[in-house]
């Protein structure tokens, strides 16, 4: 079976190269910008970062502080840090475009995929922490765009159930 990503055919016998950049570039945009270029310079297919708006994935009493969980106080810490902008995604998204790499972005919650639709992302790619969020992929379905789902923090029944969950769809 083939599924394309832009000009690229998965499946055709070539690996699709994906510079994973998530939020290594701690928030600074140019630095972002630098790594686009890093990721070209290495022939990868695509850049892709990350999403999320932390009213949507993290409870009000969370991201006031209020709550007993201090690991994710500090998690939240590091991504408010760490976050871009929407403009800066878009920004990104256009820069790629100028560089001849694709842009993908890894959305968290609802709102990031249709600040990602505006954008004409071509495929989605599902983190490992969301592989059991049907809902989120549930949604991104809906876009009728290849995903490209991580596994690495799930189980080899978690994998099973989201499989048998896009297979019912």
């Amino acid at each position: 079976m083939q599924l394309n990503i832009g000009p690229y055919a998965l499946g055709s016998g070539r690996a699709f190269v994906i510079a994973e950049i998530g939020n290594n570039h701690n928030g600074d945009f140019e630095r972002a910008k630098a790594m686009v270029d890093q990721a070209v310079e290495m022939g990868a297919d695509c850049a892709k970062f990350q999403m999320r708006h932390l009213d949507q994935v993290y409870r009000q009493r969370t991201l006031h502080k209020q709550g007993e969980d201090l690991g994710t106080e500090y998690v939240l810490d590091l991504l408010e840090r760490f976050e871009l902008s929407v403009e800066e995604q878009r920004l990104l998204s256009d820069y790629c475009q100028e560089k001849g790499i694709l842009y993908l972005c890894t959305p968290w919650d609802q709102r990031s995929i249709a600040v990602l639709e505006s954008f004409g992302v071509p495929a989605y790619k599902v983190a490992s922490a969301d592989l059991t969020n049907l809902p989120l992929i549930d949604q991104l379905c809906q876009t009728g765009k290849p995903l490209i789902l991580s596994t690495g923090m799930s189980t080899r029944q978690e994998v099973q159930a989201t499989v048998d969950f896009l297979q019912q769809r």
